[in-house]
């Protein structure tokens, strides 16, 4: 099989030619079909006569490879819109190419009923169309899985259920998924799962995802800089002087790098260099190194008592401190990324005093590892493996902030458990639930899909005390290695 361009399909033969042609009105992608002429495009502000024209090149195109097709020809486009099904029409010369076979290969319109020219698929595998004996697929369709999601369509549809309503979906699970055989991990699936379980749950165990909007590309040139895209500049600084590039020559390439303002206009970018550089003041002196770690961890799966291995690699480290530097505040993702690395470099390099130090644009704070890492990194393990038969209820930054009120509460005057609990939980609250001027961690896209059609409020997401139990585990032993940073 050879993939050819239509340029180059205009100069071979063949018994058989697939075409694809793309979503627009033409079967090449030009800008001819636009009424008003491209600025860049000279020739199109005056044309004259003997000058190219695009669009009678593009149907020459077409027709050559139609000629070049000895016996058969196929073309494919896409008939709906993959998001809401609505009909789409082929490119334009396709319609008339269709016509064009439907006027001279039918004599009849018996015979053009009996053999169309053109034949409609399901968008969607799991169409039940795709399953009856009149099915446009030649044969009908073997796929299992798409076969359960019709019939479950239909059900949906015969009792009465808007399938397009979410708030009328079914939980996602009614109980525990099966336990697998624990399998190896690698250091950034266990800080990934402890930065979000929903998205380890949905990703690593279910094999599926969430859908997102992808922001457009700004092609106008930038007047103001908004507080994400000066963390962006801050952040491509931060990271391209940590790399070895002297901060000044860093500034200097991002300022004609075409995202700033032009010189006349406030750019921010002097404030930002401070503040990397105020960052990258705090770093100690001396080389930095990557430290690789396999560890093993025994871990009990289904078949009893059986061992994996943690692996991965460990960068930014300077003697005997990791060094995790960021351009934004300190947060539990922060956190959990410093406690995973210096766990697994004290796991698999005893002896020293091991530590992590986690600085910010605001905040900073050191980790030292336990008197037993390899033990806290077998417990986080085992934590993940739950998390893989049922989406765990501990949201990173909901879980930090309750277990901070919580120690808060313990340390009071006249402490008791159900004050420190009481403590935890309105930190907790306003960081799931959300405020007037801020969203809660319950918006994320995978916590949605998680709980889809209603997001617990912080009471329910602690059903059977899951959830401080959990978060307990999770943060205790961290939070309990928390200092400062010695000066």
């Amino acid at each position: 099989m050879n993939v050819l361009s239509l340029t180059q399909l205009r100069e071979r033969a063949g018994n058989l030619w697939a075409l694809t042609l793309g979503e627009g009105i033409r079967p090449v992608e030009r800008t001819s079909h636009v009424v008003v002429a491209d600025g860049d495009d000279a020739l199109a502000r005056d044309p004259h006569l003997g000058e190219r024209d695009p669009r009678s090149e593009d149907r020459q195109l077409l027709l050559d490879a139609v000629m070049a097709s000895r016996k058969h020809l196929i073309a494919f486009y896409s008939g709906f819109d993959e998001r809401d099904g609505t009909r789409r029409p082929p490119a334009v010369p396709l319609q008339e190419l269709i016509a064009a076979a439907a006027a001279t290969g039918a004599p009849t319109p018996e015979d053009a009923e009996r053999h169309p020219f053109e034949f409609v698929h399901p968008l969607q595998p799991f169409d039940e169309r795709n399953f009856t004996f009149s099915s446009p697929l030649p044969g009908g369709s073997y796929d299992a899985a798409a076969l359960a999601g019709a019939r479950s369509l239909r059900q949906a549809r015969e009792s009465g259920r808007d399938v397009a309503d979410e708030t009328s979906l079914p939980p996602l699970l009614t109980g525990l998924l099966p336990a697998r055989e624990p399998r190896d991990v690698t250091l950034d699936e266990l800080v990934r799962f402890i930065e979000n379980p929903a998205r380890t749950f949905l990703s690593d165990r279910l094999q599926t995802g969430v859908t997102y909007e992808a922001d457009e590309t700004e092609d106008a040139l930038p007047i103001d800089l908004d507080p994400l895209e000066q963390w962006a500049v801050g952040d491509r600084l931060l990271r391209r002087t940590l790399s070895g590039v002297p901060l000044e020559q860093a500034s200097a390439e991002e300022s004609h790098s075409g995202a700033l303002p032009p010189s006349p206009l406030p750019s921010k970018i002097g404030d930002i260099t401070r503040k990397v550089g105020a960052i990258l003041q705090g770093l100690p002196p001396g080389e930095r190194r990557s430290i690789d770690v396999s560890i093993p961890l025994p871990l009990n799966g289904p078949s009893g008592p059986t061992s994996v291995r943690l692996t991965g690699v460990v960068p930014h480290v300077i003697g005997d401190e990791i060094q995790i530097v960021n351009y934004s505040s300190v947060s539990a993702r922060h956190l959990a990324r410093a406690w995973v690395s210096v766990l697994a470099v004290a796991a698999s390099r005893p002896g020293q005093e091991w530590s992590a130090a986690v600085r910010g644009k605001y905040g900073e704070c050191r980790l030292t590892a336990p008197d037993d890492p390899l033990g806290a990194l077998t417990d986080l393990a085992a934590l993940r493996l739950d998390g893989l038969r049922a989406p765990l209820p501990v949201p990173a930054r909901t879980s930090l902030a309750f277990i901070e009120g919580y120690r808060a509460g313990r340390r009071s005057r006249n402490a008791t458990e159900e004050l420190a609990l009481n403590v935890g939980a309105s930190k907790a609250r306003p960081v799931w639930e959300g405020t007037f001027d801020r969203e809660g961690e319950r918006d994320d896209p995978w916590w949605q899909r998680v709980y889809a059609p209603q997001v617990p409020s912080l009471d329910r997401l602690n059903a059977g005390n899951v959830f401080i139990d959990r978060s307990k585990r999770l943060w205790i032993p961290l939070l309990d290695q928390k200092g400062p940073i010695g000066r």
